[in-house]
């Protein structure tokens, strides 16, 4: 009896072995094949994240401006280079003060515009990091190797490349546009800080040379001959304006409140005459010979706006204080022709027209440049 048991057995063994034999583990393995859907999902992600890019290069609303700005800081750095390293000139205080405010300004506003420059810059570099991670993405890798999938997704496909294209463009664009700028700013900084360190040191010397001759006198012989002198004029003239332009440019806020001023002036003269009309009372300003202004004062308030325009640039450019000066006598000029008698009134005339000389005299080159 004990043989058959032991045969049993041994026939139970050999059964759990064949059935193992047959075992096939990948019945209870998961195989993740992506479906249609994943893909349209990845594809949707990836045309959102381009969106987003192309959203963050087109806020780079500024750099339009910053390069406008520094190519008018080219013109007046090399209109303060030469005026500065002129051999035969001599400044007054007045001079290196303006240059020395026109330059503060600048430097201001280019630091200004550097932060502008590298917040772009480390924007664009964030978008640079992204789209080289869309270009490791794997279902879009296995799109492409897959002409099946390819013709499936082709409508899509065409979206995405055209945005890639488009956001591609904007990423090189810009990134030659900030790099550009960036050089540009940095040779600012360092034409800047060169000229500052001239002027500084001309306004140490200033007082030690403050009794020298600026110009040759009258009977020394020029060095420059007829047409030098007319085309240094019209260089002169350019140059001015063009400082001009920047200063005024950049220092509004000034000239904002010396309007608000001359408001004010105007609206306190006119309600104190419409005050006294309405009261009758009119009589009582009689003593005080109020002859130079009316009920409407315009004229008044110009000639009080002017009067008062060099305090609030006290190191403008020398054609702003003389277009001013010229301005309020022309204003004076009215006035006195209905109020001085003749002969003060041509006396006045005589001594405008000293001063016109002496304006067209300094234009056309025969003094100073700049003052």
């Amino acid at each position: 009896m004990a043989k058959p048991e032991h045969k049993k057995l041994e026939y139970f063994r050999d059964t759990v072995r064949r059935e193992r034999r047959k075992f096939d583990s990948s019945l209870f393995t998961t195989v993740n094949v992506p479906s249609t859907s994943d893909y349209a999902e990845d594809m949707g992600k990836i045309y959102e994240l381009l969106n987003k890019e192309s959203g963050i290069m087109e806020s780079f609303d500024e750099l339009p401006t910053i390069r406008d700005y520094l190519n008018q800081g080219d013109s007046a750095l090399d209109i303060l280079k030469d005026r500065l390293f002129q051999s035969d000139h001599a400044f007054n205080i007045r001079n290196l003060q303006m240059f020395n405010t026109l330059l503060d300004v600048l430097d201001r506003n280019t630091g200004h515009y550097s932060k502008f420059l590298e917040k772009y810059d480390t924007a664009l570099d964030l978008v640079r990091a992204d789209i080289a991670v869309l270009q490791k993405d794997t279902l879009m890798l296995q799109v492409f190797r897959d002409t099946a999938l390819k013709n499936t997704f082709q409508p899509q496909l065409q979206q995405l490349k055209s945005k890639w294209r488009m956001v591609d463009s904007l990423i090189a664009e810009n990134g030659r546009e900030i790099n550009t700028l960036k050089s540009q700013s940095s040779a600012h900084a360092i034409t800047i800080g060169d000229l500052l360190f001239k002027v500084d040191a001309s306004l140490k010397s200033v007082g030690s040379e403050a009794w020298g001759k600026e110009r040759s006198f009258l009977w020394e012989r020029g060095d420059s001959s007829v047409n030098d002198a007319e085309d240094k004029s019209t260089g002169s003239v350019q140059a001015e304006l063009q400082m001009a332009g920047i200063y005024f440019s950049n220092t509004t806020s000034r000239r904002l409140w010396l309007i608000t001023l001359g408001l004010l002036f105007f609206f306190w003269v006119w309600s104190n005459f419409r005050t006294l009309r309405k009261l009758d009372q009119m009589q009582v300003i009689e003593p005080f010979q109020i002859d130079y202004i009316n009920h409407i004062p315009i004229i008044g308030s110009l000639i009080f706006t002017l009067s008062l325009a060099p305090l609030f640039d006290l190191h403008a450019p020398s054609i702003y204080l003389e277009s001013v000066q010229l301005l309020l006598m022309i204003l004076l000029t009215t006035l006195f022709r209905k109020h001085l008698e003749r002969r003060l009134f041509y006396g006045w005339c005589v001594f405008m027209f000293l001063f016109l000389i002496l304006l067209i005299a300094r234009i056309a080159g025969f003094s100073l440049t700049i003052q």
